[in-house]
């Protein structure tokens, strides 16, 4: 009774060992099928690229070499030696831009600015900008804005906390390094493009073609002028420092003391609230009243009215 069951279970065994290995060898297959086609692909697509880039080029017309200069330099570069060149890594360059703002207390506001003048005029900067005003109390303050060179920024900026106290310093600054890359790559481009498109001048053309080449070559040269004018700005900014200070006369003792004591402080505060809401409350009633004084007349009259009318019919009656 046993050997039938051994025979089955033997049978079962290979049969199973069989679809396995069937299976095994149709993936097999499909998987030599699809490497088969994608090296077909690469290799019907190589000899078209080849094609492309091996293909003579058209000398362009005299009237289209002006446009297709930076088309030409470009694709040279990127084709050259059949493949696209990696781009060499860019060391990193800072060139920072600080700006500052500081507020200081001073005995005597004109006395301070011809001695800000001085501090400034010492380190080789220049004061750019300043103006006189009055504050909400009455009391004459300046705003002087100086341009100092950036090695002697920190040091002047210590030498002015002396002319008074101060009450307010910071410093920002602006990394523009990146920028001024770009904007030199920029203009060795446009400059070569420029050589080029001069250099078109001496073959002979059409008037046409020779007055195109004329309007490429102003175009060129606007942007050069632009890119120039930004560097020289990003140059200037880097090399002097902005500081903008604004000088105000001492306050009184008395209101230090108040402003460093936090409930005499709160308690004006409290008082200029209150004299605010009764403003306001005091508006809100005059508005309400002007509004609603119509719609109370317009109302007893028409009360009015209908009392006087009922009475009226009262007596007919």
């Amino acid at each position: 009774m046993e050997r039938p069951t051994t025979h089955r279970s033997s049978r079962s065994l290979i049969a199973a060992l069989a679809v396995l290995a069937l299976l095994a060898s149709l993936a097999g297959c499909s998987s030599r099928s699809h490497t088969a086609q994608s090296s077909g692909a690469v290799a019907a697509d190589a000899p078209a690229a080849r094609g492309e880039m091996l293909a003579p080029s058209t000398p362009p017309a005299p009237a289209d070499a002006a446009k297709s200069v930076a088309d030409g330099v470009v694709a040279q570069a990127a084709n050259a030696g059949g493949a696209m060149v990696p781009a060499l890594p860019v060391a990193t360059r800072h060139e920072i831009i600080y700006t500052g703002e500081m507020r200081v207390e001073v005995e005597d506001v004109q006395a301070a600015v011809r001695q800000v003048e001085k501090t400034v005029a010492g380190a080789g900067g220049w004061v750019s900008n300043h103006q006189f005003d009055t504050d909400a109390q009455g009391a004459r303050r300046a705003v002087v804005e100086v341009r100092i060179p950036t090695a002697a920024f920190g040091a002047t900026r210590d030498a002015l906390h002396a002319i008074g106290d101060v009450d307010h310093d910071a410093v920002q600054s602006q990394d523009v390094g990146r920028q001024l890359v770009d904007l030199e790559a920029r203009l060795r481009n446009l400059q070569r493009e420029e050589s080029v498109i001069s250099a078109l001048f001496d073959r002979k053309g059409k008037m046409g073609e020779v007055l195109e080449v004329e309007h490429e070559l102003a175009r060129v040269r606007g942007e050069i002028e632009a890119v120039q004018g930004q560097l020289r700005y990003l140059n200037e900014q880097v090399s002097y420092s902005t500081l903008s200070l604004t000088l105000e006369p001492k306050r009184p003792a008395i209101e230090h003391k108040i402003a460093s004591w936090n409930l005499g402080y709160h308690v004006i505060r409290a008082w200029k609230l209150l004299a605010t809401a009764t403003r306001m409350f005091v508006t809100s009633i005059i508005y309400v009243t002007i509004l609603a004084l119509p719609i109370l007349v317009l109302g007893w009259a028409t009360w009015r009215a209908l009392h006087v009318f009922g009475l009226r019919r009262t007596r007919t009656d």
